[in-house]
């Protein structure tokens, strides 16, 4: 076997479903690119011996990311962010060193067990849409009167190889409405598999519970669990990016959260993910406020889809201003002050348009949520 390792080991460890399609990973950009296209289900060896998929991992061992893999190639180059492929990496390295697994240019291993089981949530946020969120398929008049859309690939076909999983990957939509998440969690424990497991679960933190199960006991004895909580604005901003009447529910699942964390155990860590978008450039900077003097992680991100929602949407000045802004934080205003001004009015208006379709489900308008981005916004009315 040679000793030749891929630009990176997505195909090999994970997968990721769309309704219609597969690709190798959350992060791969399949809109013009390649993947293989199904709706039917499809078991993971067949889909890791699929053409498209020996085409993907024949360029991975050439060294060289695919131009698929730009959202990795694009986070880092921002040192202060972990891209997902530089994730897998340590998750093999991990694996190498302290289990029996052994990378093979052949063989896929379930490695990063990442199911999403539908699109069933609760939260209709700004820079989301119908492929995450039944709120928002509702809202756009897809998927049915219920707006959820199915993954059309069994679970069971996963839980058949937990032997294999060293870290499952909990996100949806929001992955503690679904079954899937907790028969998973479930599964492991029934068969004593937790202590080889790590555990990472994203949610938009609305709540810690489903019927009779509480997320923070049953998730007691895995190797190291994150759980991360979505927050890009605070109260009643957050509410306006996010669900209305949402903040103060939020808040006390994560104060809930950040206690469990401090249980005296490493293992546990709690963690913010913040998107930032030009809508809440300025808002995004009291997430990191609140949270500052706590003993956790912060993680950041860009907006980049929808387009019209990212920075570059902003002119230079603006910029400039949210640099000084973001000053206490040089990581991320060294990011907008390196960020290229190249406004397409097209797209923000067609952002506009989707923003205030959503407002009929708030209680508040773009310009009382964020009056420091209202004269960008009235400049949309065309």
């Amino acid at each position: 076997m040679s000793d030749k390792r891929p630009a990176c080991y997505a195909p090999w460890i994970t997968t990721y479903e769309y309704p219609q399609k597969i690709v190798p990973c959350c992060e791969w950009n399949g809109k013009s690119g390649r993947y293989i296209g199904t709706e039917e289900h499809m078991s993971l060896d067949d889909r890791f011996n699929h053409p498209t998929m020996k085409d993907i991992k024949e360029e991975m061992m050439s060294g060289v990311l695919p131009p698929e893999c730009k959202n990795c190639v694009k986070m880092e180059e921002n040192t202060s962010q972990v891209s997902l492929r530089q994730q897998y990496n340590e998750i093999v390295k991990q694996a190498e060193k302290s289990t029996d697994y052994e990378w093979n240019v052949d063989e896929f291993k379930l490695i990063n067990m990442d199911y999403r089981e539908s699109n069933l949530c609760n939260f209709s946020c700004m820079m989301c849409g119908y492929p995450l969120s039944s709120v928002h398929a509702q809202i756009a008049g897809k998927y049915g009167k219920t707006g959820i859309k199915k993954n059309p690939h069994n679970l069971q076909m996963y839980l058949d190889r937990l032997d294999e999983v060293r870290l499952i990957q909990c996100l949806g939509g929001e992955p503690l409405l679904t079954e899937s998440m907790w028969t998973t969690i479930k599964e492991v424990k029934r068969r004593g598999l937790e202590g080889q497991i790590n555990l990472s679960i994203v949610t938009n933190g609305s709540l810690l519970h489903r019927h009779d199960d509480e997320l923070l006991e049953l998730i007691e004895g895995f190797k190291d669990v994150m759980i991360a909580v979505s927050i890009d604005c605070v109260s009643v901003q957050h509410d306006y990016w996010r669900s209305s009447n949402s903040w103060e529910t939020v808040k006390t699942n994560v104060d809930k959260i950040y206690k469990w964390s401090e249980g005296g155990e490493s293992n546990k860590v709690f963690c913010t993910r913040t998107a930032i978008g030009w809508p809440n450039a300025y808002a995004a900077r009291y997430v990191f406020d609140m949270f500052k003097d706590w003993d956790m992680q912060r993680r950041w991100n860009l907006i980049t889809g929808p387009i019209g929602l990212s920075l570059p949407m902003l002119p230079q000045e603006e910029l400039e201003k949210l640099a000084e802004h973001w000053k206490d934080y040089p990581d991320v205003s060294e990011m907008f002050a390196n960020t290229v001004s190249s406004p397409d009015i097209f797209q923000m208006q067609l952002q506009r348009k989707q923003i205030e379709n959503l407002e009929k489900l708030r209680d508040i308008k773009f310009k009382d949520a964020f009056p420091e981005m209202a004269h960008i916004y009235n400049k949309l009315n065309n």
